[in-house]
């Protein structure tokens, strides 16, 4: 469970092949951060609903977008949202999407809390991401979520599709070309690609290529010394 929350999850939106959840719901979730308390953080209150609603819970795919974030993925998607006339369109409108997801999915009284704290009021908050303008990009996990869960959101489409895209590319017998993926529907990708274990080969992969690079600098640092005092 992701450790941002202090709660169960009300539901469970998508499962791994693998022995756990992919990504679950939390409607009655609040952020562990008692010293900025909210109104929607009070004990006892039928408001118990922050922004982000749906929480990345898989551990492979959750390093892996950590990795992207540590590589500048907030930075790339926010440029390609600037730049990309197409992308910035569908950004904007899957925060209706997302809304209706909630709308149809939280109780009645979740909903109607939702709304009042984060759709109505002037500071109001945009997508799975809870950020506060609808072209502002923010936290990959939270936009592949909102993906992986069913609620929309091309931004985490785009992650979770690069990485397959970019598992395939060293396959020699790849059945999906880059353009059949891009296509497809999110249940059809999750039927043909287990992203839960591509997403920890890819780690593993970018782990093991790290420690190589580290260990040819502390070559490189020792043939150098051994250089210097040999002149």
């Amino acid at each position: 469970m992701a450790k941002t929350l202090n709660t169960k999850p009300n539901s469970v939106a998508q499962h791994c092949n693998a022995d756990h959840n992919m990504v679950v719901a939390c409607w009655d979730a609040t952020k562990d951060t008692p010293h900025k308390k909210k109104p929607y953080d009070k004990p006892n209150a039928l408001s118990l609903v922050a922004p982000t609603v749906l929480w990345l819970v898989c551990p492979n795919i959750y390093k892996n977008v950590s990795r992207m974030e540590t590589a500048g993925g907030v930075k790339h998607y926010t440029t390609k949202v600037e730049e990309d006339a197409d992308l910035r369109q569908q950004y904007q409108d899957s925060h209706k999407t997302y809304e209706r997801w909630l709308e149809q999915t939280l109780p009645a009284d979740r909903w109607k809390a939702f709304q009042k704290y984060h759709i109505e009021p002037a500071a109001r908050k945009y997508g799975n991401a809870g950020v506060t303008g609808p072209l502002i990009v923010k936290c990959l996990h939270a936009n592949v979520a909102g993906y992986l869960g069913g609620a929309g959101n091309p931004i985490g489409e785009q992650v979770v599709k690069g990485m397959i895209k970019e598992h395939a590319q060293g396959l020699a017998d790849r059945k999906h070309t880059d353009a059949e993926i891009d296509e497809m529907k999110l249940q059809d990708l999750l039927v043909n690609f287990d992203v839960c274990a591509i997403a920890n080969q890819l780690h593993e992969a970018a782990v093991a290529k790290e420690k190589k690079e580290r260990q040819q600098q502390e070559e490189n640092k020792d043939k150098d010394k051994a250089n210097q005092k040999g002149e």
